[in-house]
């Protein structure tokens, strides 16, 4: 019985293949499976290759795969450009002016169906997308009752005709796919009738880190659209004023953090997204925040660079920018989710650590988990509490009696209480310049000396709840290092090669000592898409690993696929 089904339509921008995929993929989603996405389009408004790629497996998993078993074109060049990923049983479906059904030399079925034409006789030109749709749907034995059910959802607000029409061209498809390609059927719907289904949210890793924000109590961002990072802003423009928060589309990114800088100063949790250049552009205001203690939560998708680079490709290129980024020293925390889950949960507790050490929080994505989506169990939201810190109430603001109050108080543990502005007895000033306890500026070298020490010492014990994933290999040596949404492929090429693997979700402050233990005498190899090997540094900074590690890297703009990483790892051990 097949266990997964890898699935991919291409053709051109513009022609709804987004469309197309996502629906797809919910279809497999409500029939039980688990689904891993991956989508790849220009940077363009309309025009040129773009395509969707899903894994649908009868057991979890988080990788989008790399061959394909059932290849929809809907434009020649699709065909040209994945035909090296079809196998032997593969069919690729594509466009023609007769129906034929023909078995390579190389072993895969191409079955070519005038599409086009036949959606003009069922009255909807638009309706190619939905015949591949329901071949797609039966070949795969999916019950065509999902697609029904769908179309009925998502087509309920143009009416009851859209939806007549789009039922019928699907069910078209499967008439198609019955009388010609019913000797080719993949039974992959069979074996997910013997699962037990449980609902599943189906969710990018955009959307669960601004679901997480949003449980955590952020009530503010303030952001400028940015591939591949919009979708945070977007999500939460939804969100947000349902509960008396705001979203700010403000005119740049300079203004982006400096809103949200304000609004946290004033008490309010804020947040504001971006991606490379825009995190670029955020660095001076970084600084005033780690400075004047503010918290704030960053969330900074990447993509590929450098300057505007490669817009809507996958890269894992910022690390050292969002360690370092800024002028200065400052304290700061910097996280990157392993799974679309993790961004959940950890954008959640990125509020409490910004809160709690009164520090910039950096949140860290990549493309590969930003915009694509996969199916997971619903996030358990009693995971998620609130921690003010050391922020006051009126009444403990009012217990110090003060007529000035001191902001930066010097405390054993370098956090100092914050009341919010407007507070009786808590009048104070604050500062980007360097201050006193007071907030005034003073550049004494004594002061200086103890204002350093309480900024960049109270972050140096700062930790996750789980600040890295580890699965061990017994006896193995070797290690396979990763971050962000390489998570997947690494941890099948981990259980091939039958190695360890480590995913870091807490990249600054290190987690050096429980690192240390894992790491003693074994080989450390990083997994990560970049070129000078970043991550590899960042360890290498912390741990004396320098004699027993290397790294695979690829910064082509495209995500590792598991025979990648095994083929470049075994070419070190």
């Amino acid at each position: 019985m097949k266990q997964t089904i890898e699935w991919l339509v291409g053709g051109q921008q513009g022609e709804g293949i987004d469309s197309t995929g996502e629906l797809f993929a919910k279809v497999l989603v409500k029939s039980g499976a688990s689904v891993s996405t991956y989508k790849q389009f220009m940077s363009r408004i309309k025009g040129g290759h773009t395509n969707y790629k899903l894994r649908a497996s009868a057991e979890h998993s988080y990788y989008s795969g790399e061959k394909i078993d059932i290849l929809v074109c809907l434009d020649q060049e699709t065909f040209d450009m994945h035909e090296h990923q079809l196998k032997k049983g593969s069919i690729a479906i594509t466009e023609g002016e007769e129906i034929s059904i023909t078995e390579t030399e190389l072993g895969f079925i191409k079955a070519v169906f005038p599409l086009k034409s036949i959606a003009v006789k069922l009255g909807n030109s638009l309706a190619k997308n939905m015949i591949s749709l329901g071949i797609s749907g039966s070949l795969a034995g999916l019950e065509v009752s999902y697609f029904e059910q769908l179309m009925e959802e998502l087509f309920e607000k143009k009416g009851e005709k859209v939806i007549e029409t789009n039922i019928k061209a699907v069910q078209y498809g499967y008439e198609l796919a019955e009388q010609y390609l019913s000797t080719y059927r993949m039974p992959f719907g069979e074996q997910l009738k013997k699962k037990a289904m449980k609902p599943q949210l189906f969710i990018s890793g955009n959307e669960a880190t601004a679901f997480g924000s949003f449980m955590a109590g952020c009530r503010y961002l303030s952001a400028y659209p940015i591939t591949p990072a919009s979708e945070v802003m977007e999500w939460l423009a939804e969100e947000l004023p349902k509960v008396g928060g705001v979203v700010m589309q403000v005119e740049d990114e300079i203004a982006g953090i400096c809103f949200a800088i304000g609004a946290s100063y004033s008490g309010v949790r804020a947040m504001t997204s971006t991606s490379g250049p825009g995190f670029s552009l955020k660095s001076e205001a970084i600084g005033m925040a780690g400075m004047a203690e503010i918290p704030i939560v960053i969330v900074n998708s990447q993509r590929g660079g450098p300057s505007t680079g490669l817009p809507t490709k996958h890269e894992q290129s910022d690390l050292q920018q969002m360690i370092h980024g800024t002028h200065g020293e400052i304290p700061r925390i910097v996280l990157y989710p392993a799974t679309i889950e993790d961004a959940f949960y950890l954008a959640s507790e990125a509020f409490n650590l910004a809160d709690r050490y009164q520090c910039p929080v950096i949140v860290a994505l990549d493309l590969g988990m930003s915009m694509n989506k996969m199916s997971v169990p619903a996030f358990d939201v009693d995971r998620v509490s609130i921690d003010r810190g050391k922020l006051l109430t009126d009444d403990e603001a009012s217990d110090y009696e003060e007529t000035h109050f001191k902001r930066y108080r010097l405390t054993e543990d370098g956090i100092s209480p914050r009341p919010k502005p407007g507070m009786k007895h808590a009048v104070h000033t604050t500062s980007s310049n360097e201050h006193d306890e007071f907030g005034y500026i003073c550049e004494d070298v004594d002061n200086r000396i103890k204002m350093m020490k309480k900024r960049l010492e109270k972050i140096t014990d700062a930790q996750i709840q789980v600040p890295f994933k580890h699965n061990p290999a017994l006896e193995s040596e070797v290690i396979l290092v990763g971050m962000g949404s390489t998570y997947g492929a690494i941890k099948e090429a981990a259980a091939q090669l039958q190695v360890g693997h480590l995913h870091l979700q807490q990249i600054h402050p290190l987690p050096i000592k429980e690192l240390e233990k894992i790491f003693e005498n074994k080989t450390i190899i990083t997994v990560e898409n970049n070129f000078n090997a970043q991550l590899l540094q960042v360890l290498k900074q912390g741990m004396p690993i320098h004699n027993r590690s290397q790294s695979v890297v690829q910064f082509d703009g495209n995500p590792f696929t598991v025979e990648t990483i095994i083929t470049k790892v075994r070419e070190m051990m």
